[in-house]
């Protein structure tokens, strides 16, 4: 966003100014000291590079103004924006959401088909909930197509890239012959370090390419993009670190048998995997040892943090980017850990000394992903709600498949009637059991059987029956939440929602969406998408409640949050009250649910808090005030848990940067 991008320079413009003042203060020349600090200055073309030169803290502060005012008029006139065709509809239990999730709203094929549960709004892509599912599934083939035309050729550049390495093979080309006129320092450089390089930097393009490709094709939440990702780097990994490794041992001959004969795959698997055993061996070795050793120092990272911190680091927020906790990328991580179970099974037979290495393998690593998610790894970032671990199990049995496949081309070629009964017989078996599988438990990873909240329901009433009613259970008796309301209101839902018009064949019709509104307190609060382009169909799901209970005392610790949040940012998007006793038991942050599924860009403050170091000199003080002064009340400067230490360096003492509401919080 533009605005976000202005506040990140005036930080960095009013961040410098600070620290040249804490420089001047400390010179011992008088005429130095009665010298004006000088501004900073940047020219307003294309990166900085030419244009007029302008003063950056005036002409940062004048954007802010213009920017956040445009913001407000843009919230303001909200109603005017195109519906998209999605909406988040929040239920009063979980189990009636998941109930909600499975029902067949509409006859007509492909309508209101998508649905998700379980939504995070922070794991929420935007600007894909306006994608039709007909230009959605589109997409799809293309991302699938894609993908699987990276998996089959991604050998072609890996190979060309390799193919450096060997310049004496190269030499015998007339192209490459000018190469030798090279002095042997460069050669060895080209030999030796260049293809490593291209190589590396090669498979870092991959996981981007497959989290584009993901993106691309509509996928609404980020978790399920890095699900996505897991299951096609791990077929990627298979295809090019297994299976073109164990087939060009046999070379060209195992191809050639195969494209003469596909039905020979089997055979021909069989016939060169065995002479791959060492190479898989040592791969496994080096990936223990060397892989978890990498892993645990993180020496790459350590030394990027450095000097992003020494250098790059020109603001507290920019510093408190730098030494944010790392995020695990589930996507490309798991997969290399499930080809190495491959390998391992794989190989099993063929040469069982491989299984102690793929036991310390994955025993070094355990150690290490545990000393990882306690101290180092971010986990809060992503959360899929179990659903890694089916995708694992895919992966395993794959790798049975695999090895199954293998072992009966193996007594194929030892020409064992009897083993290839037996073995063609597990298959079968195998096949049966991953149907099995999917059958009775995958539902299972999706909803929540009714059972289960039968049982919790039983337990939460005996628990419960002496505890005090829930949060927001009734708005009666508070003053507060009757002026601060929490849904749409009628109006917003009869205009353009696709949600609202497929409503009309069910049973109450309009007055069931919005019965909220009118005190019900059994039916769903619907909350549809806004955006600037229109679209037609697709529902969202969600569910933030998890039946918490909280004290009655707790409501009015929440009601000038409510107020600020609620009645400054959406004050004409959200109107309804509400219901009676048996609203929804909401959790700590609950306030903010009225919002929580608005599109941020219509819950954005409209003040923005500049965050600066403290100016302890007190020589800055007049400039930043002028900055707020220009912004007029747009931009508030913040200098809280941000200091200079004493060579002049920005510190921090929280990771979390503060906000315009931070403010207002303190001010109250």
């Amino acid at each position: 966003m533009e605005r976000d991008s202005t506040a990140l320079a005036s930080e960095k413009a009013l961040t410098k100014y600070v620290v040249s003042a804490a420089k001047l203060s400390k010179t011992d020349s008088p005429a130095a000291a009665t010298k004006p600090l000088p501004r900073p200055t940047h020219r307003t073309g294309f990166l900085g590079l030419w244009g007029n030169k302008v003063d950056s803290m005036t002409a940062y502060a004048e954007q802010l103004h213009t920017l956040n005012a445009q913001i407000e008029d843009e919230q303001s006139n909200a109603r005017k924006c195109p519906r998209v065709g999605s909406a988040f509809v929040l239920f009063h239990s979980q189990a009636a959401a998941h109930m909600a999730y499975q029902a067949l709203l509409s006859d007509i094929p492909m309508y209101m088909s998508a649905r998700h549960l379980e939504i995070d709004p922070s794991d929420v892509i935007w600007e894909n909930l306006a994608m039709s599912p007909y230009f959605r599934n589109v997409r799809q083939a293309l991302s699938i197509a894609i993908t699987i035309a990276l998996v089959v050729f991604w050998g072609i550049p890996s190979a060309l890239v390799s193919s450096i390495a060997s310049l004496d093979t190269l030499g015998k080309y007339p192209v490459f012959k000018e190469i030798y006129k090279l002095p042997e320092i460069i050669i060895g450089v080209i030999q030796g370090i260049l293809p490593a390089i291209a190589l590396a930097v090669l498979m870092m393009l991959l996981p981007m390419v497959l989290r584009f490709l993901c993106r691309f094709e509509g996928m609404i939440k980020r978790t399920d993009i890095e699900l996505s990702v897991m299951h096609r780097y791990f077929f990627f990994q298979v295809v090019n670190v297994f299976l073109i490794v164990t087939l060009t041992k046999g070379a060209l001959a195992a191809v050639r048998d195969i494209i003469d004969n596909p039905q020979s795959i089997a055979y021909s698997l069989a016939k060169t995997i065995p002479g791959a055993n060492v190479f898989f061996i040592t791969y496994i070795m080096l990936q223990a040892l060397s892989g978890a050793t990498k892993e645990l120092l993180m020496v790459v990272p350590l030394i990027l943090k450095r000097l992003k911190a020494q250098f790059l680091a020109s603001s507290p927020r920019n510093l408190v980017n730098v030494y944010r906790l790392e995020e695990l990328k589930w996507g490309t991580t798991t997969p290399k850990h499930t080809l190495i179970f491959v390998i391992g099974l794989c190989y099993s037979t063929i040469a069982p000394v491989i299984l102690i290495f793929v036991e310390v393998y994955f025993a070094l690593f355990y150690l290490v992903y545990r000393y990882q998610m306690l101290h180092v790894f971010d986990l809060e970032t992503f959360d899929a709600g179990g659903l890694t671990f089916p995708r694992v199990v895919t992966h395993v049995f794959a790798g049975m498949y695999l090895f199954e496949l293998t072992f009966l081309g193996l007594m194929a070629l030892h020409k064992s009637p009897a083993r290839i009964v037996i073995m063609a017989v597990v298959l079968a078996l195998t096949i049966v059991a991953n149907v099995y599988v999917n059958k009775v438990y995958g539902r299972m990873f999706e909803v929540l059987p009714v059972t289960l909240y039968e049982q919790a329901a039983s337990t939460e009433e005996v628990a419960g029956a002496s505890a005090t009613e829930p949060l927001l259970a009734s708005c009666e008796g508070n003053p507060a939440m009757a002026e601060q309301p929490l849904a749409l209101r009628r109006d917003s839902l009869t205009q353009g929602s696709d949600l609202f018009k497929s409503s009309q064949g069910m049973e109450g019709g309009r007055s069931d969406l919005v019965s909220l509104v009118d005190g019900a307190s059994t039916k769903p609060l619907t909350t549809p998408g806004l955006a600037r382009s229109s679209s037609s169909l697709g529902t969202s799901a969600a569910n933030p409640s998890d039946n918490v209970a909280h004290p009655a005392a707790s409501r009015s610790s929440h009601t000038w949050l409510r107020r600020l949040l609620v009645g400054s940012y959406a004050p004409d998007l959200v109107q309804a009250r509400p219901g009676s006793a048996s609203m929804m038991r909401l959790q700590i942050s609950d306030p903010l649910i009225g919002v929580a599924y608005l599109h941020p860009a219509l819950t954005t403050p409209t003040t923005t808090a500049v965050w600066v170091p403290r100016d302890d000199t007190t020589l800055a003080a007049p400039a930043l005030q002028e900055f707020t002064t220009t912004a007029e009340q747009r931009a508030v400067v913040v200098t809280d848990h941000a200091f200079l230490n004493d060579k002049g360096r920005v510190q921090v003492d929280t990771m979390d940067p503060p906000t315009y509401r931070d403010v207002m919080q303190a001010s109250v």
